[in-house]
This record gives structure tokens, sequence and C-alpha cells, in this order.
């Protein structure tokens, strides 16, 4: 499968995305259904870990498919990790991030899936 989502913690409060090969939109738009069933699962506010490491690179649109993500998920959802080191993922948070100003202190970057962890634990309960 080119993309995986699993729950990345016990307490079920994040759920960590891993892009592992070449995926496209239909792929991309059934992992966002999927991590809808799971948060409905819960009671609570869950995060996401978008792990971007391996990934193909992206196609056209990514602004817009995200916008539409935030969409969906929100009132489940609180932050969004991208986590990447690759120019053109940062570029597109940026970009984002100055597009969609009342989502930019929900969709944050970070160099490594810890890093995402990690400001996930220090911010907890300030995204959603």
């Amino acid at each position: 499968m080119a993309i995986d989502i699993a729950w990345d913690n016990e307490a079920q409060t994040v759920i960590r995305v891993d892009f592992v090969s070449k995926w496209d939109w239909n792929d991309y738009h059934e992992m966002v259904k999927f991590a809808a069933q799971m948060m409905n699962e819960v009671g609570h506010t869950v995060d996401l870990i978008y792990n971007l490491q391996q990934s193909a690179p992206i196609s056209a649109g990514a602004i817009t498919h995200a916008a539409t993500t935030m969409r969906l998920l929100d009132g489940r959802m609180g932050l969004m990790m991208v986590v990447s080191n690759a120019g053109y993922i940062k570029a597109l948070l940026s970009t984002f991030q100055l597009v969609y100003k009342n989502w930019s202190d929900r969709v944050i970057g970070a160099a490594s899936v810890e890093d995402a962890r990690t400001y996930i634990t220090r911010n907890a309960g300030k995204g959603g």
C-alpha cells in the first residue's frame, strides 16, 4: 500500500500516516476517509502526523487537497504535523499557511516523526 495509516500511540490521540511510495489523490482521499472513521471511534480530538520522508513526489493540487482535508476533519482534528525535509514540501507548507491563515497554527512542519511527537506533546489541546 502506498499510504499506511495507524494509531501512533495506545491512547489513540495521534494518527500516523506514512506515505511510503508512489500514491495518487484517490489513495489520499481513501486515507482521509479512513482517518475520519478512526477519529469517529474515539471521543476526543486527534492529531495527525503526515510522514512524507519516503513519499514519491507530490502531484499538483496539494494545497487544495489539504484544505479539503481540513474542512472534512475540522472539529475532530487537532494538529496536522507534516514531516519532511524536502524543499518542495516546505514551500507547499509555507504557501498553505499563508493562504489558509485560519489553519496556519494547526498545520506545522517537522524534520522528523520524533520532532512531530514532541511538538504534539508540548502543544496538547491547542489544536482543533
